[in-house]
């Protein structure tokens, strides 16, 4: 009998993580009926997470680590998806604060095994405190994961996904300009579901530890209607939402459907647009966010050709 366990290469880029880093590499190094290949990027550190990152590293042949510089985490993340072989069957995602529950990797490769088109597999969370202390739970996409949603909002937490080979292939990491990225988990998602499928895990993989020094964190309740209300008033200028969208149509445009060049093309042409089209654009747009909130601050930005 084959007891072979599938292999994952598991990448993380840290920052100054020393409070919680250890723990979560534990909480890695503890996956269950599963083989793992950790590659880790410090992106600068001027703490302990260098000295925390060389006695794993010294104790633990499967890890590898790089020192860098500072290059900001969307480069950081897409250095370590160079390294990562061709033939490599599983890629998992890590941030460096969180607690990942024993069985996250081996469910979502039990999800991808034998796809042969481009998978990604995310999944629900538990947010947790600084202490560990449950503070609530993700909830799953309400409406349909689409090309027409991942154009405009991204669903996934990047700590939770894991992707397969077919996947990392198509992300075509080394011609990406990642200048015009948002973050690098959102152009998964529209690599993924633009060419293959995207699998939603209801069940939580992992525990998501808020605390003030999140590069990027999870909202609730009414920080998550600040944020909204900051990103409209105070970022939409930005237009990184353009500039992403523009990146995978020159990226991809020889690959697409002519109904996701289309659906991706008007996106980015309604910036040349007056403003009754614009108003129509908005009333007849095909993409979507999840939420009705969400979907009409979009339109409204559509409308006053500020959308970020």
């Amino acid at each position: 009998m084959n007891t072979t366990m599938n292999e994952v290469y598991v990448i993380l880029s840290t920052y100054n993580g020393e409070r919680f880093l250890s723990e979560q590499l534990e909480s890695i190094l503890a996956q269950q009926s599963v083989s793992i290949k950790l590659y880790i990027r410090d992106d600068g550190s001027s703490d302990g997470t260098r000295a925390i990152l060389a006695s794993f590293a010294q104790s633990h042949a499967h890890i590898e680590v790089e020192y860098g510089d500072n290059i900001g985490v969307i480069n950081s993340f897409f250095a370590l998806l160079r390294k990562i072989p061709p033939d490599a069957e599983f890629v998992a995602f890590a941030d460096q604060d969180d607690i990942w529950l024993p069985d996250k990797l081996i469910r979502a490769v039990d999800r991808l095994k034998g796809a042969s088109k481009p998978v990604m597999y995310c999944s629900c969370y538990k947010a947790v405190d600084e202490n560990g202390d449950f503070l609530w739970q993700s909830l799953p996409p309400e409406k349909e994961i689409s090309f027409k949603n991942a154009i405009v909002q991204n669903i996934t937490t990047g700590c939770t996904v894991v992707m397969n080979g077919s996947l990392l292939t198509a992300l075509k990491i080394h011609q990406v300009n990642t200048k015009n990225l948002i973050m690098h988990d959102w152009w998964v998602y529209l690599v993924a579901v633009c060419f293959g499928q995207v699998i939603y895990d209801r069940e939580p993989s992992m525990l998501y530890r808020q605390h003030g020094g999140n590069v990027v964190g999870a909202k609730n309740g009414f920080a998550l209607w600040l944020g909204r209300i900051k990103r409209f008033f105070l970022y939409r200028k930005k237009n990184s939402r353009i500039a992403q969208a523009r990146e995978f149509l020159e990226r991809y445009k020889s690959d697409l459907s002519t109904e996701d060049s289309h659906l991706i093309s008007a996106f980015l042409a309604y910036r040349q647009a007056g403003l009754l089209k614009r108003i129509r654009y908005a009333i007849e747009m095909p993409l979507y966010m999840q939420k009705k909130s969400d979907n009409l601050i979009l339109k409204l930005q559509l409308i006053l050709n500020s959308v970020y």
